[in-house]
C-alpha cells in the first residue's frame, strides 16, 4: 500500500487503519499501574518522568533546546497518562504520606509512561490523517506509517518550528541553565549540608527560605526575558506582572528543590521518594505569598489557573500543578516541569482555551506589543513606522520600512497567532496567517493604483514610484506557514527582526528574508527519520525531525 490521504484511501484500507487505530484505544488495558489508588498512580508516572528526565539529559545540554524537547515530550506522555487514570483508573485515594517508590511500582510506572507516550503520539497523529493533512499507509496488521506530505520548503518550516536553526545562527531558545553565583552556591551549600533521609529513597533538606528568596530575583529577571507582553495586561483579577511573580516564585521552589535532589543524586541513589514536590493547597499559597508579598486570594486565583484538569488536552508545562486530591486540596508539582516553559505563553494559552473573554481582553494589545519593537529599530536613513488607515474597506497597513538612501520600501502585514495545539487550531491560524496574505495583497492593488497615496498622507518621502524596490510581505509571529509562489512572502517574526537589528544595509537584508536562509536547510540543518511508537500490540511510524548533527532527544513532527 503507498501513502495515501484518506479520501483516497480504499474502504478495505481504510478498514485496516481503522482496526489499527481501535486496538491502539486498547492499550490501557495492560497498565498495571492504573490499579493502584488514582493518586498513588499519578505521583508513580510524574516521578518516573523526572527519572527518565534525569537520564536523558547530561549536565552538559542542561537548559539548552534538546532539555527543553526532553520536558515537553515526557510533559505529553505524563499528560496522557492522567487521562487514562481519569477515565480507566480506580476513583479511591490514599493519604500521600503513604506514598511508596519501591520495585515494583517501578516497574509499572516505566510500563505506563511507555504505553501512554506511545498513545499520545496516535493520538497526536491520527487526527492529520481523519483531516485529510497526512497520508497513511500499512505497514502491516498492527502497524501504520503517515506521511505528512509536506514540500521540502514545508519541510524548512516545520523544522523551524521544532526550534532547529541554520548552522551559526542564534538558537531560538536561549540556554536557561541555572548560572551558580558565589552566593547561590553558598546557600545550596549550606541547605545541602543540613539533608536528612526520609524513609525509602527520600530525603529532606532545611534552610530553603534564603535560598528561595535568592532564586526567586534570579527567576524574576529570566521571567523578565521571556516578557514580550504589557506587564499591566489585565486577565481576571490579575495582571501579567502578578503572574509574573507568581510563576517566579514557583520556579525558585523547583529550582532550589531540583538542584539540591541533583546534588544529592550525585553521591547518592536519586531520591525518587521526594522527586515531586508535594504540598496542602494553602501551604502552596503561603509559600508563594512568602516570595512575592501578592495578596493570598490572588495567589488562590493564579494556582487555580494554573491547576491540571481544568483545561483539557494541556500538558504540565502550562499547567504545573496536579490535583493528589479530590476537589485540588493537595497539589503536586514536578520540578522540571514549570523550570522548562514559558511563564507569559503558558497562561495566555491556557486562558485562550479555558476562558476566552479574559484572554481576548489581554489580547487588544498585540498589534502593538509586535510593532513597537520593530520600530525601535529605526536608524539612520531607514524609518520603521505604523500603522496606517487606508480606506475603509481596505485592511490597516501595520508596518512600513523605508530606506530613504536605498529607496526600498517594505510595506507588511502583521500576524501573531498563537503556536497551535492539534490539528484544528493549526488549521485555524493557518487560515489566520493566509488571510494575512489576502489584505497584504488587496494593499499592494490598492496602492500600485494610487502610488501617491502614501506620500500625499507623509506616511513616506516618496511617491511609490520613485523606489528602486517596492515590497509586500506578511510578517507571522509564533506560527508560520508556507509561502506560495506568486504570492506574498511570509516570514517569520524572529526572522524578520533579526535582520534588522543585525543589518543597516536594507536592500540586503531584504535579499537574505527573501532566500529563506534563515530557514534551517535538510542535510546540513536538519534530518528527518521515521520513528516507531507503540500502543499496546498496535505501533505507528511517525516523522520525527531531527539537528543535522544526529538524534540527541527526539522532535516530535
Amino acid at each position: 500500500m503507498v501513502a495515501k490521504i484518506k479520501r483516497e484511501t480504499s474502504p478495505e484500507d481504510i478498514r485496516r487503519i481503522t482496526r489499527i487505530e481501535l486496538l491502539s484505544d486498547k492499550c490501557y488495558r495492560s497498565l498495571a499501574l492504573l490499579r493502584r489508588p488514582s493518586n498513588a498512580a499519578v505521583w508513580a508516572a510524574l516521578t518516573e518522568c523526572i527519572r527518565q528526565f534525569q537520564d536523558a539529559i547530561p549536565d552538559n545540554l542542561y537548559g539548552t533546546r534538546h532539555h527543553i524537547n526532553a520536558v515537553t515530550n515526557f510533559s505529553l506522555a505524563a499528560t496522557q497518562f492522567c487521562e487514562f487514570v481519569k477515565k480507566y483508573g480506580r476513583k479511591d485515594e490514599i493519604a500521600p504520606t503513604l506514598f511508596d517508590w519501591n520495585p515494583r511500582i517501578a516497574s509499572e510506572a516505566v510500563n505506563a509512561i511507555a504505553v501512554a507516550r506511545g498513545y499520545a503520539d496516535f493520538c497526536g497523529v491520527f487526527p492529520y490523517w481523519h483531516a485529510q493533512m497526512y497520508a497513511a499507509e500499512v505497514v502491516d496488521e498492527c502497524t501504520i506509517r503517515f506521511v505528512s506530505n509536506a514540500s521540502p520548503l514545508g519541510r524548512r518550516v516545520t523544522a523551524y518550528h521544532q526550534g532547529i536553526r541554520p548552522r551559526g545562527s542564534k538558537p531560538y531558545i536561549q540556554n536557561t541553565a541555572l548560572e551558580l553565583t558565589p552566593t547561590l552556591q553558598r546557600l545550596f551549600a549550606r541547605s545541602y549540608s543540613t539533608a536528612t533521609v526520609v524513609g525509602r529513597l527520600a530525603v529532606k533538606f532545611s534552610f530553603l527560605r534564603e535560598l528561595r528568596e535568592a532564586l526567586f530575583e534570579v527567576q524574576e529577571a529570566r521571567s523578565d526575558q521571556m516578557r514580550r507582553r504589557y506587564p499591566t495586561t489585565v486577565i481576571g483579577g490579575y495582571t501579567l506582572d502578578d503572574f509574573k511573580k507568581f510563576y517566579s516564585a514557583i520556579n525558585a521552589i523547583a529550582g532550589a528543590h531540583e538542584h539540591l535532589y541533583h546534588l544529592w543524586s550525585q553521591a547518592n541513589a536519586l531520591p525518587l521518594g521526594s522527586a515531586v514536590l508535594v504540598e496542602h493547597r494553602f501551604e502552596w499559597v503561603r509559600q508563594i505569598r512568602e516570595l512575592t508579598k501578592l495578596d493570598s486570594d490572588l495567589i488562590y486565583e493564579m494556582l487555580a489557573d494554573t491547576t491540571f484538569g481544568r483545561v483539557p488536552s494541556t500538558g504540565f508545562q502550562v499547567l504545573p500543578f496536579v490535583p493528589l486530591r479530590a476537589g485540588g486540596s493537595v497539589l503536586a508539582l514536578a520540578p522540571p516541569f514549570p523550570l522548562s516553559s514559558n511563564w507569559e505563553e503558558n497562561i495566555l494559552g491556557c486562558l485562550s482555551r479555558l476562558d476566552s473573554d479574559r484572554y481576548s481582553a489581554g489580547s487588544v494589545t498585540k498589534e502593538d506589543e509586535m510593532r513597537e519593537p520593530l520600530i525601535a529599530l529605526t536608524s539612520g536613513t531607514r524609518l520603521v513606522t505604523g500603522g496606517f488607515k487606508l480606506p475603509k474597506s481596505l485592511p490597516d497597513i501595520d508596518l512600513i520600512v523605508e530606506d530613504i538612501d536605498t529607496r526600498v520600501l517594505i510595506v507588511c502585514e502583521l500576524k501573531w497567532c498563537r503556536m497551535p495545539s492539534g490539528y484544528k487550531q493549526k488549521q485555524e491560524r493557518d487560515r489566520e496567517i493566509r488571510k494575512g496574505v489576502g489584505q497584504i495583497e488587496a494593499i499592494r492593488k490598492f496602492l500600485e493604483a494610487h502610488p501617491s497615496y502614501l506620500m500625499d498622507r507623509k506616511f513616506v518621502t516618496k511617491n511609490l514610484t520613485g523606489y528602486n524596490v517596492v515590497h509586500f510581505c506578511v510578517v507571522a509571529r509564533d506560527h508560520l506557514i508556507e509561502s506560495l509562489p506568486g504570492q506574498a512572502p511570509i516570514y517569520s517574526y524572529e526572522a524578520f527582526r533579526s535582520e534588522l537589528e543585525n543589518s543597516q544595509n536594507t536592500l540586503a537584508a531584504l535579499n537574505s528574508l527573501s532566500s529563506f536562509d534563515w530557514l534551517p536547510s535538510e542535510g546540513p540543518d536538519f534530518n528527518v527519520q521515521f520513528r516507531r511508537r507503540w500502543a499496546g500490540i498496535a505501533a505507528l511510524d511517525a516523522e520525527a525531525y531531527f539537528p543535522g548533527n544526529g538524534p540527541r532527544v527526539f522532535l516530535q513532527m
